[in-house]
């Protein structure tokens, strides 16, 4: 038979009993080295490759991202230039609405900077970069090209927010609107 000090955790000064087990350890050291392992120290500061400028540079110079391996985009705050934000900006209305930037601006300059509807202008929102912007909503015919994406030949206009959440929420149905509109005049 086992005596009560043979079954204490062999780690010195512990007074726990072992769990059960071969280890000789109570369960909270067991934890310990356990966690231990998933732990990492890291002796030298960790520095980040900028794909652009290839400066190996601190992780306070990269916006997070975890969609990433390392969890950081893989260009720095320097290389995220202006022109890069405009090249993005250019590519996702290509994308998804077939009009260039500078078609973009032009429909907007036309339209005098404000919305198409409420001829409002668009409330400056904070980007995380410190700078604000007007997103405006790039408005096309449902009929034409049903769902988000436009083949750039039904686009109508340059919406704000509200007045492209409420054609939508409408479903670019006309009778709607004018029930909508009769019941206001009530």
């Amino acid at each position: 038979m086992t005596s009560v000090a043979d079954r204490l955790c062999t780690i010195s000064g512990c007074t726990r009993r072992q769990q059960n087990g071969k280890s000789g350890i109570c369960k909270w050291h067991a934890d310990q080295q356990r966690y231990a392992r998933y732990q990492t120290e890291f002796t030298e500061p960790i520095t980040l490759l900028c794909s652009r400028c290839k400066e190996d540079r601190d992780p306070t110079h990269f916006a997070r991202d975890s969609r990433q391996k390392r969890g950081y985009k893989s260009f720095c705050y320097d290389c995220a230039t202006p022109e890069t934000v405009e090249t993005r900006r250019d590519y996702f209305l290509r994308s998804r609405y077939g009009i260039s930037l500078e078609a973009y601006e032009s429909m907007l300059e036309a339209q005098g900077n404000v919305c198409a509807i409420c001829k409002q202008p668009e409330k400056a929102r904070a980007t995380r970069g410190g700078s604000s912007t007007a997103n405006y909503a790039v408005d096309h015919d449902h009929s034409c090209c049903p769902g988000t994406k436009s083949c750039g030949k039904c686009v109508r206009g340059i919406l704000c927010r509200a007045c492209n959440h409420g054609l939508g929420n409408f479903r670019d149905r006309v009778d709607l609107l004018d029930s909508a509109k009769e019941y206001l005049t009530r």
